[in-house]
């Protein structure tokens, strides 16, 4: 999907920016008068983890799914082709119940691309008198930009004493928050990845509950402004 498009002047220069920002899978459209364009990749964010069933004296808490990586280069439109592939990716589909977060998709454009964030471990069932802690997922990473940046990586699950549990934050993008952090006594699948790139939160379980999954981590962005 294309959310924006070409503004020229009767001439045919470009006095504005023609920017187009892809939040799906597409094809770019060199703008007639293009000199220079700037492309901008976002991966698509990790999902949590999810947790297994709990017995009467069991918590559990899952990983936090890691957030897309970012890269950002300029082009001279002379380098690249009249049409251009732009794939973005999708989130990290939500972890099935009691198993571990998935990663996201990797986005790009030309050569430059950005690799998606990865799942959250899956959390463990540790009786409420023992501290457990399990990992959140790596933050993707960009290549071939000018610039390039890894995402954050997803907040790791933890589970304290007594029947208190924390859950745990996604993974922040160059193009998106994570999910907010799950903190108290209570039970959740998560929190879904915000905007762009963002990791999923962990699942969350106290005692005598489910295997539960988590929810899903935000899809990868690309963004091409063209002068």
């Amino acid at each position: 999907m294309v959310l924006a498009g070409n503004k020229v002047k009767a001439g045919g220069q470009l006095i504005e920016p023609d920017v187009q920002v892809f939040t799906a899978s597409g094809t770019w459209t060199k703008p007639t008068a293009a000199h220079r364009v700037r492309v901008r990749v976002v991966g698509g964010g990790g999902s949590g983890g999810g947790t297994p069933a709990t017995s009467s004296s069991q918590v559990a808490a899952g990983g936090g799914g890691g957030g897309g990586g970012y890269a950002e280069k300029w082009f001279d439109a002379d380098d690249l082709t009249s049409t251009e592939a732009v794939t973005v990716g999708a989130g990290g589909t939500a972890a099935s119940a009691g198993g571990g977060g998935n990663t996201g998709g990797t986005s790009s454009f030309d050569s430059v691309s950005a690799t998606g964030g990865a799942g959250g471990q899956v959390g463990v069932a540790t009786t409420n008198t023992t501290a457990n802690i399990v990992l959140g997922g790596a933050g993707g990473v960009g290549s071939a930009g000018g610039f390039n940046s890894t995402g954050s990586h997803g907040e790791a699950g933890k589970t304290s004493l007594g029947e208190h549990r924390m859950g745990s934050a996604g993974g922040a993008s160059g193009g998106g928050l994570g999910g907010a952090v799950n903190i108290g006594s209570g039970n959740s699948t998560g929190t879904a990845g915000k905007n762009y790139g963002g990791g999923s939160s962990g699942a969350s379980a106290t005692v005598s509950q489910a295997a539960r999954g988590s929810t899903a981590g935000a899809p990868g962005l690309v963004i091409v402004e063209t002068w």
